[in-house]
């Protein structure tokens, strides 16, 4: 097996891992505006994953530019930079006490990863399956 489907295959994997990661986070915040949740709680398990999930998708897009994927590269450069520009502000991590005033924009800005990751995961896949076919 070729460098070139063992990328594919993780970042097929690394895909699917992120689209979970947005629905759990979907499914949190969801929660916790029909009140199911405190938001001590929703804060205590969504904090800690924000990183991982930065960590994950600027790995990504460091892997394309490194293998020279130059179209994957483009298509992941807007959310990292996006990821780079949240992190340098502190604007990812969740305040308890301030999550109440914006959860509709966390909530948008969680669906619209998540309908990212979903162009992202099938994009892969296609790539994924042209390299197995290619070799």
């Amino acid at each position: 097996m070729e460098w070139s489907v063992l990328l594919w295959i993780l970042m097929v994997v690394m895909a699917a891992v992120l689209l979970f990661i947005m629905v759990f986070f979907i499914i949190e915040l969801s929660d916790l505006a029909s009140d199911f949740v405190s938001p001590v709680e929703c804060c205590r398990k969504l904090s800690p994953i924000i990183l991982p999930e930065y960590f994950a998708q600027l790995t990504m897009t460091v892997l394309m530019l490194i293998t020279l994927n130059f179209t994957a590269f483009i298509i992941n450069a807007p959310l990292a930079a996006y990821h780079v520009y949240s992190y340098q502000t502190k604007s990812y991590w969740l305040d308890p006490t301030d999550i109440f005033p914006k959860i509709d924009e966390k909530r948008r800005v969680f669906f619209i990863k998540l309908g990212f990751y979903l162009i992202l995961f099938f994009y892969y896949l296609y790539c994924m399956i042209m390299s197995l076919i290619s070799d």
